[in-house]
């Protein structure tokens, strides 16, 4: 059982670095990412390993059960938030190569900006259904 719980509390907190790096552009609009950048995907990966620990430790205590779960979709529309926050952003990198790309007639290197807008309008609709459903049917669901 501890073994389940420790997975679990792993999965999360790596599925979203990983959603977080996405949202940011990481090898799609750019190959590195600024320190704030990762000083702030850190921060959130600590809070969602805290969260799902406690809320693991807790799973046992009904009232405590009831906070930490208002505490786990806190995390996630907060998480939902800076998701979108960051892929319109990158959607607005994207969106400025694209022009310059039209401004300076560099027409070979057009599908590859099409495709990476394509990628992030795709992961946003994606990232929006996630958060959507971790929230609605994870979350709010269970507590009524």
């Amino acid at each position: 059982m501890m073994a389940l719980v420790t997975i679990s509390t792993i999965y999360q907190t790596v599925f979203m670095a990983i959603m977080l790096l996405i949202s940011k552009g990481w090898n799609i609009a750019r190959n590195s990412l600024s320190r704030n950048d990762l000083s702030s995907i850190t921060l959130l990966m600590g809070a969602v390993y805290l969260t799902y620990s406690a809320y693991y430790v807790s799973i046992n205590i009904q009232g405590m059960k009831l906070f930490i779960g208002f505490l786990l979709n806190l995390l996630y529309l907060a998480l939902f938030v800076v998701v979108v926050k960051n892929t319109m952003e990158t959607r607005q990198i994207i969106r400025n190569e694209f022009e310059f790309i039209n401004r300076e007639e560099l027409f070979t290197i057009l599908p590859s900006a099409n495709l990476k807008l394509a990628l992030m309008n795709r992961y946003l609709v994606i990232a929006s259904f996630y958060f959507f459903y971790e929230l609605i049917i994870n979350g709010l669901l269970p507590t009524f």
